[in-house]
């Protein structure tokens, strides 16, 4: 078996020498070659999430129960649909569920009802179109103590098409 010319010492400069032909190795180029790849993968998660619809304000709203969440959190644009109510700003912060920063345009103080029960109680707003209700409102609502199938809005079909939406198409065009 042959070697490539300018990998190994040749045969004869090896045997001559009367010192050891062991070299050290030279370090690679400082250059560092990174390989990397983009993959998606589409879960079908929204099958699993559970979803209530309360009145705010006698306003129908439908939030996604997150029994993780210490806050109730209501998008910008249901925020509008209530009538654009005063904001209070805020302190608090949030950390989305990946750890990411989550900005609270401010506070809300509602009536926030559920079948016979009512109840006053903040909510924050933020820019995402991310419609929470936290562990705050859902024990004095009496929802903890319900069976989750009693509670929740049933999803009649979830699509199972692997074909890229038309909206994701133009929206993400730069990926695609």
């Amino acid at each position: 078996m042959s070697h490539k010319d300018g990998f190994c010492p040749p045969q004869t400069s090896r045997r001559s020498s009367p010192r050891s032909s062991f070299k050290p190795r030279r370090p690679r180029s400082s250059r560092n070659r990174t390989s990397s790849l983009l993959t998606t993968f589409k879960v079908d998660a929204a099958y699993h999430r559970q979803f209530v619809s309360v009145h705010i304000n006698n306003h129908p709203v439908r939030l996604q129960i997150d029994t993780a969440s210490d806050i109730n959190i209501i998008s910008r644009r249901i925020w509008q649909s209530l009538g654009r109510p005063t904001l209070h700003p805020t302190t608090e912060y949030a950390t989305s569920a990946c750890g990411g920063s989550l900005t609270l345009l401010g506070r809300v103080a509602r009536t926030v009802t559920f079948n016979d029960k009512s109840i006053v109680g903040d909510c924050f707003v933020t820019q995402t179109h991310l419609n929470l209700i936290g562990i705050d409102w859902l024990e004095p609502l009496g929802l903890l103590n319900a069976p989750i199938n009693s509670v929740c809005i049933s999803i009649l079909s979830v699509s199972e098409s692997t074909e890229m939406s038309p909206h994701d198409a133009t929206h993400f065009a730069d990926v695609f």
